[in-house]
């Protein structure tokens, strides 16, 4: 959907660009409807209702969200939604998603209901996408599940629960170590690996916290979601605990 390359009506209807492999069928009244609407709004605006303001901060260009959305037409037909499905990552001001998404979506806080008004130059244009006809006017229904600052990102929070007293990892140091993830308290990843520490070949937010560690140690990460194992049971967006134990250092 929102999406510039081609996610959307395959799986999103938020992509700037419609899926290759979608057949474009509209009716001439569809087509009527979605231009008499464009008609009524600003073509470089989108209408912004909150139906409901959440908390905290609000979302700012290069913050990470994690939504869920359902996309209509003028008349009501539903041509998208991950509603009940794994939510939808959105980084703001990258163009992962139609620009009506990048203007729409700044000020959201978490817990927050918005719905958009999105004029077709802001959505598909004149060539429209899959289920999206040409010159439609889209509506989306948006609820902000959780927000990453850009700021919180690169930031990796550290706690040693126990120091080891064995050699201490530095920055390309081959290490062994068994840890466990978890996302919002619930345990999705637990293997041992082997790798180099401080490069990102393997998980980022793992090969650089562990740096410092001493042989035996035991420690706790807080990881951004972008820097932390992926896995379907994660929460999108939001941060992942990783209990870490240092095995061995080279």
């Amino acid at each position: 959907m929102l999406i510039r390359s081609s996610f959307l009506v395959c799986g999103l209807a938020l992509l700037a660009v419609g899926c290759s492999g979608d057949k474009q069928t509209t009716g001439q009244a569809g087509s009527q409807s979605a231009a008499a609407s464009d008609a009524a709004l600003d073509p470089n605006k989108v209408k912004i209702e909150d139906v409901k303001v959440g908390k905290g901060d609000p979302a700012q260009v290069g913050d990470t969200l994690s939504v869920t959305y359902t996309g209509t037409l003028d008349n009501g037909a539903v041509f998208d939604s991950n509603v009940g499905k794994e939510p939808f990552p959105v980084v703001l001001g990258r163009g992962g998603v139609i620009a009506g998404w990048e203007q729409g979506l700044p000020g959201m806080k978490e817990g927050g209901e918005r719905k958009l008004t999105i004029p077709s130059k802001l959505g598909y244009g004149s060539k429209g996408s899959g289920k999206i006809p040409p010159d439609a006017t889209l509506h989306f229904d948006v609820t902000l599940l959780t927000l990453t600052k850009k700021q919180d990102m690169d930031t990796i929070l550290v706690n040693d629960k126990k120091v080891g007293s064995g050699p201490v990892v530095k920055k390309g140091s081959a290490v062994t170590i068994k840890y466990s993830a978890s996302s919002k308290g619930a345990v999705f990843d637990s293997q041992t690996i082997s790798f180099k520490a401080g490069q990102r070949d393997v998980v980022p937010g793992i090969s650089l916290g562990i740096v410092g560690m001493k042989q035996g140690g035991e420690r706790v990460l807080d990881i951004p979601f972008m820097l932390a194992p992926k896995s379907p049971s994660a929460a999108p967006g939001a941060p992942v605990r990783v209990d870490v134990t240092l095995l061995s250092v080279k």
